[in-house]
């Protein structure tokens, strides 16, 4: 329960037992009412009258002596909290009520757009956007410099918010946080397709998607205003493994020549973090950059203003302290943060694609495979190159880190 143990006690209205007897100072005030009696009555002419008052001034007595000896109850009090070991620090009724209304408010109301009954589901859902919100929410207040500049004026923003009028969504497109598949649903939900079949090229290049970038100035401060948000993030290091596999690796798009930015970002790799590199080496056949060439890559800090929007940060990608999302769902509960923002949005028929794995190789075995291979100094620069993302998003700082530094 904490460092103080709440208990609460109630005291009943309860039959004592009959307690010890009178003590002295009782018998006193028990002789004096009496004396009073026998004075009125020598003054008093009218026998029924001073009867009445004799008898009102016994029973007093009576009763004030079976009451303070125990034959007789006392009121009850009702119920309270006492916080031990200080008193100070106990929570009275009516702040305990209002805690609990404000609580089952953000229950009953988690987001304005809400249109469906609230399950337990429902509630628990509604609880992580708040916390991942307000957690968003402050680290932003520490990080002022992420909040200078206006989102409407922020055009890499604006080239990532994708606009959906018929649903009058927005959504910031995040590459290798499942993006392919949000474009999928959308190109569904805007009428562009019936069904979610839809390959990797179409997604990507004819999903007649617009972005923000292409309106209007005046109509984009309306759709900011108008429109609900959203973003999906992944845990970073996880983020840089998906975009080395997928795109740097070797066995992807560019070796049957479908991606050029990929084929020269992993020639311009071997070049310059290779020694003795052959001239078969750039043969896009044998392209292959290995796992300690992409880490030299990131870690290069003249490279870092060229990142490719895969392994950009995702803070330079959607500045989420400028704009202000309505929903922020991680990758790693995709399936059940989708579910609840379709029905907080109010999109109906539509889920969004199971997730397949191609390897039975867990997400901890993954992990440990390429960063067991990273020195701790690389790995230092690493997080201070993402350490905004892990800061924003809630995602945990490496453990081979140590504790957290304030910088």
């Amino acid at each position: 329960m904490g460092l103080y143990e709440v208990t609460s006690l109630r005291l009943e209205n309860k039959t004592r037992m009959p307690g010890p007897r009178m003590n002295h100072r009782v018998q006193q005030y028990f002789i004096s009412l009496a004396l009073m009696a026998l004075f009125a009555l020598s003054r008093l002419r009218n026998r029924r009258l001073w009867a009445i008052f004799s008898a009102g001034c016994l029973l007093s007595a009576l009763s004030f002596t079976l009451t303070t000896n125990g034959f007789l109850p006392k009121k009850s009090h009702g119920t309270f909290n006492i916080m031990t070991p200080s008193s100070r620090h106990a929570i009275t009724p009516s702040r305990q009520q209002s805690h609990a209304r404000k609580e089952l408010m953000k229950k009953e109301h988690p987001t304005k757009n809400s249109k469906t009954p609230q399950t337990d589901s429902m509630e628990q859902q509604a609880l992580v956007q708040l916390s991942r919100k307000n957690f968003l929410k402050k680290v932003c207040k520490k990080h002022r410099e992420l909040r200078v500049s206006n989102a409407v004026d922020t055009t890499r923003t604006l080239k990532q918010l994708m606009v959906m009028p018929n649903t009058r969504v927005l959504y910031c497109v995040v590459p290798k946080v499942g993006c392919s598949n949000w474009k999928r649903v959308f190109m569904v939900l805007e009428g562009h397709r019936r069904f979610m079949n839809i390959s990797q090229i179409d997604a990507h290049f004819n999903n007649h998607l617009e972005i923000l970038l292409s309106k209007p100035l005046d109509e984009v401060r309306h759709i900011l205003q108008a429109y609900r948000k959203f973003l999906f993030v992944r845990h970073p290091f996880f983020r840089l493994i998906s975009a080395y596999q997928n795109k740097i690796a070797g066995d992807q798009p560019f070796r049957q020549g479908g991606n050029w930015q990929f084929l020269d970002v992993a020639r311009a790799i071997i070049q310059r973090y290779r020694k003795e590199a052959k001239s078969s080496d750039y043969v896009r056949g044998n392209l292959s950059v290995t796992w300690e060439e992409w880490i030299a890559y990131l870690t290069d800090p003249p490279n870092r203003d060229k990142f490719n929007d895969h392994w950009k940060e995702v803070y330079k990608l959607c500045t989420p302290c400028q704009v202000q999302y309505d929903f922020i769902g991680n990758l790693e509960t995709v399936e059940e943060d989708s579910r609840y923002m379709f029905k907080v949005f109010g999109l109906n028929n539509v889920t969004y694609p199971p997730y397949r794995s191609r390897t039975k190789v867990t997400s901890s075995e993954l992990y440990n495979h390429y960063f067991s291979r990273v020195s701790q100094k690389d790995l230092q620069r690493l997080w201070q190159i993402y350490r905004l993302d892990f800061e924003l998003f809630g995602y945990p700082r490496p453990e081979r880190l140590g504790k957290s530094v304030h910088l």
